[in-house]
């Protein structure tokens, strides 16, 4: 069948095999055409949804007070100190006490208050005797920025995550003590281990004593018995 139909190619004309080798050419044009017409429309409706130009000439016009308001309550939050704040031609001065961990978070706030708000530069200075830098922030309402404003809910809740997650990051080391009994003395129901007297029933550690002899003891907790003997000698006997 191969046969026959490579027959029927070879004895058509130079016009048909022209065409059947433009055929595929032409399918992926269309394709690559269609594509691109789509590609195209969604760009006109997103720019349609979003005229940039109404954001251009946009100027805060926002309540100077009620924002050093925000800033404060913020910085309050985060244990950061207030030394000053100032506003000159839309740009804010604020200088705090801080310790550079908390920095991040004073950053993150203070830019999500609106859509103004953009921390153009910090400048670090000298810490005191607490460990808090004196921080200069400088904050421009000169532009319209597309933000995603998070609320204040949603910001706490993720530096909670985020403390709770650095705590369980801190291992702190296990050591365990290992204790050496050692029976000094038996007179009647009473026993001296380790200079510590003890009667039958009493507890000592997470052991407890079961059966007094003549010249030994046993301690039993949940996982052995221990016998001390008192010629110096111990040894463990697990329970089967």
């Amino acid at each position: 069948m191969l046969n026959q139909l490579n027959n029927k190619f070879i004895n058509l004309s130079l016009k048909t095999k022209i065409e059947f080798y433009l055929l595929p050419l032409l399918l992926l044009y269309l394709i690559y055409y269609s594509f691109q017409n789509l590609i195209n429309s969604e760009t006109d409706e997103i720019k349609n949804s979003v005229n940039i130009s109404q954001f251009e000439n946009k100027k805060f016009d926002g309540s100077f007070l009620e924002l050093f308001n925000q800033i404060e309550k913020n910085a309050k939050d985060l244990n950061i100190q207030v030394k000053s704040l100032n506003n000159k031609k839309n740009i804010i001065d604020l200088k705090v006490y801080s310790k550079i961990t908390d920095i991040p978070k004073l950053i993150k706030r203070i830019e999500n208050l609106n859509n103004f708000t953009n921390i153009s530069s910090i400048n670090i200075y000298d810490k005191n005797d607490l460990d808090f830098y004196l921080i200069d922030f400088t904050i421009d309402l000169n532009k319209y920025y597309l933000k995603r404003i998070e609320k204040d809910e949603d910001i706490k809740a993720t530096e909670t995550q985020e403390k709770s997650d650095e705590i369980k990051e801190i291992k702190i080391p296990i050591i365990e003590e290992k204790i050496t009994y050692e029976l000094k003395a038996i007179i009647a129901d009473y026993v001296l281990i380790n200079d510590i007297w003890i009667k039958k029933n009493e507890n000592l550690n997470n052991f407890k004593l079961i059966e007094i002899n003549k010249d030994y003891v046993l301690l039993q907790n949940d996982e052995k018995i221990l016998k001390l003997e008192l010629a110096n000698e111990e040894y463990l006997k697990n329970i089967y």
